[in-house]
């Protein structure tokens, strides 16, 4: 998918539950992750428990309550 793009930037959102249950093997999913974009594209995560969903009438994205880590993957 990526192949056809020069570079850019990608943001991924993760659950801090997830990262909670991978420990140290979230690292190993970040760095699967940097692979398959190759060296073009810098990559942002945000772990976060929050309720992330599109408002489909004002075409916006609602952020409801929780707890947040950004971070940015090098």
């Amino acid at each position: 998918i990526f192949k056809k793009y020069n570079g850019g930037l990608v943001f991924v959102i993760n659950s801090l539950a997830r990262k909670k249950i991978l420990k140290s093997q979230s690292q190993k999913e970040i760095q699967m992750i940097k692979s398959l974009l190759g060296n073009n594209f810098n990559v942002i995560g945000i772990y976060t428990d929050y309720y992330i969903h599109p408002n489909q009438k004002t075409k916006t994205i609602n952020w409801e309550a929780g707890n947040l880590l950004l971070t940015l993957w090098e």
